[in-house]
């Protein structure tokens, strides 16, 4: 299911890319959890447990807590597969049946006031 919701990526298509870095333990076992909830609903099945999620309840200290250190947009301009063959044009849309392999290639725009503000920290 993920990798068909990678697949769908097209041109001008917003993507968050989040970095994470040493989430606590407690952390890492909710993000586990949720995992094998997601696994279980792909494949039609319900989860063990029914939870009813309110964002009132999640603490203020989410972001240290799951370790996110920078969230940051970008928008997609440009999706290759493993041969470097373009899977996003659309004048030439890819009509194979098997694409080779499972890695794939995105570039991305990033704000550049962003990024800029980025290097100066650094």
């Amino acid at each position: 299911m993920i990798r068909e919701e990678w697949e769908a990526l097209r041109i001008h298509d917003v993507i968050f890319l989040v970095a994470i870095e040493n989430p606590t333990s407690q952390a890492g076992a909710k993000l586990h959890e949720f995992e094998s909830e997601r696994v279980e609903m792909a494949k039609g099945q319900k989860p063990h447990k029914r939870r009813d999620f309110q964002w009132a309840e999640e603490p203020l200290d989410f972001p240290s807590r799951y370790g996110v250190k920078y969230v940051r947009g970008a928008e997609v301009f440009e999706y290759r597969d493993e041969d470097g063959v373009l899977l996003n044009d659309p004048t030439k849309p890819d009509e194979r049946v098997n694409r080779r392999g499972a890695k794939r290639k995105l570039r991305v725009r990033l704000d550049p006031a962003q990024y800029y503000s980025d290097k100066k920290v650094l």
